[in-house]
C-alpha cells in the first residue's frame, strides 16, 4: 500500500467512525441537557484525560469556558483537572500517578457536579491503562457527581 492509499484509507475510516457516532445521539443530547442544568444549579464540570486524551479534554474545557462560535454566549464552569503540573508531579512522586486525578476529584468535586473522563485506553485493569480515571470516577460516584465517559477499547 502506498502513502496516498494509506492516507485515503485513514480519512475514509475516520469519516465512517464519525458517522457511526450518531447512534449515541440520545446520550449526547442528555449530556448537553446535564451541562445546561448544571449551569442553572451553579455546579461545575471537572474534565480529565491522559496524553492525547488530556489534550482533547483541554480543548473541550476551553470551548466550554470560552465561546465556541458565538461571541456573546455565556461561559460554563469547566476545569481541566489533569493539568496542574506542580500538583501532578508532587502527588505522583509521593503517592503514585494512579491516584492523582482521584485526589483532584476529592478536592474539587461536589454533589451534582459532572466528571468527564476522556480515554482512548478505556480503563483496563490488566494493562493499567487509564486506571487513574477509573479510580477518580469511583470517587465522583461516592460524592454524588454525574459521570460522563468518552472512552475507547473495552470501556
Amino acid at each position: 500500500m502506498n502513502y496516498k492509499e494509506i492516507i485515503k484509507n485513514h480519512f475514509e475510516k475516520s469519516s465512517q467512525l464519525i458517522g457511526d457516532l450518531a447512534i449515541f445521539d440520545n446520550e449526547i443530547e442528555k449530556f448537553a441537557r446535564e451541562i445546561l442544568e448544571l449551569k442553572k444549579n451553579n455546579g461545575k464540570i471537572l474534565v480529565a484525560g491522559n496524553g492525547g486524551s488530556c489534550a482533547d479534554a483541554e480543548h473541550f474545557v476551553g470551548e466550554l469556558v470560552c465561546t465556541y462560535k458565538k461571541k456573546d454566549r455565556n461561559s460554563f464552569p469547566a476545569y481541566l483537572i489533569s493539568s496542574n503540573q506542580a500538583a501532578t508531579t508532587a502527588w505522583a512522586n509521593d503517592f503514585g500517578f494512579e491516584t492523582y486525578i482521584d485526589r483532584q476529584v476529592e478536592a474539587l468535586g461536589s454533589k451534582g457536579d459532572i466528571f468527564v473522563c476522556i480515554s482512548t485506553g478505556g480503563g483496563d485493569p490488566t494493562s493499567g491503562a487509564s486506571m487513574n480515571l477509573v479510580h477518580a470516577a469511583k470517587t465522583a460516584k461516592k460524592k454524588g457527581m454525574k459521570i460522563v465517559s468518552l472512552i475507547g477499547k473495552s470501556g
